[in-house]
């Protein structure tokens, strides 16, 4: 059961023998065994349902366990935190829990969130809004360094398209071989430093002008973001 304000499958026409749609959110808590709030933050406030104690599960950023506790009547509530990836189904999805479920609605809930890709129990709410930023907003901080390696390219005289190309097999293919390398990164890093070619002047570079410490501060203003709450739209 989907609710959504126009009453229509028109964003989601692929769902429409799937699915059954309706504009009001009471009958779809009414039907419903499991619940999920899938609303922008600053949209919360009007959601008013009564989900009379049933499981919950909000992918909604900076809303706290209580005010949702509070706001839909229940106690069985679920922070979980996908990212981009679940479009693919290859989402890293945090979630958190602080009541204890029954066996069958955590099984349920495990297997919705794994149907995203992986998932991970994390046992506190700061833990979910770090996360928030780090994994759940992952996108953005990877194309801008997408953007920043394209930029590099075409100020040596790479056209664009040619550097896009680059760029995008390098992180696609990266990512591919870092899926079954398990080697941690600091090691890696260690020996491509201790190799002294190419790579290890670049890694000089980034550890001598702090780009480490500046992705932890750039992170850390997004964890500030989610932990604050975002009921209002910014």
């Amino acid at each position: 059961i989907l609710s959504n304000r126009s009453g229509s499958f028109a964003s989601s026409p692929e769902l429409k023998n799937h699915a059954r749609i309706t504009t009001d959110n009471q009958a779809l808590a009414d039907d419903s065994d499991m619940i999920i709030l899938s609303v922008l933050p600053h949209q919360f406030p009007q959601l008013n349902i009564n989900a009379a104690d049933k499981l919950v599960i909000s992918v909604m950023s900076g809303v706290s366990v209580a005010r949702l506790q509070q706001a839909v009547q229940s106690r069985k509530i679920v922070r979980a935190m996908p990212n981009i990836a679940i479009e693919i189904q290859e989402s890293f999805t945090p979630w958190f829990c602080e009541v204890d479920l029954t066996a069958l609605e955590t099984e349920q809930m495990i297997t919705l969130l794994n149907s995203f890709g992986i998932s991970e129990r994390v046992y506190s709410e700061q833990a979910i809004d770090f996360l928030t930023a780090l994994t759940g907003s992952g996108q953005g901080s990877l194309a801008f360094f997408e953007m920043a390696f394209i930029q590099s390219a075409v100020q040596h005289g790479i056209d664009e398209a040619t550097a896009l190309k680059a760029v995008k097999q390098l992180f696609f293919g990266i990512s591919a071989f870092l899926r079954s390398h398990h080697q941690h990164p600091q090691e890696d890093v260690k020996k491509l430093i201790d190799y002294a070619g190419t790579t290890a002047a670049i890694l000089l570079e980034m550890q001598r002008s702090g780009l480490a410490e500046k992705i932890a501060t750039a992170i850390d203003k997004g964890y500030l973001k989610a932990s604050k709450g975002m009921t209002q739209e910014s």
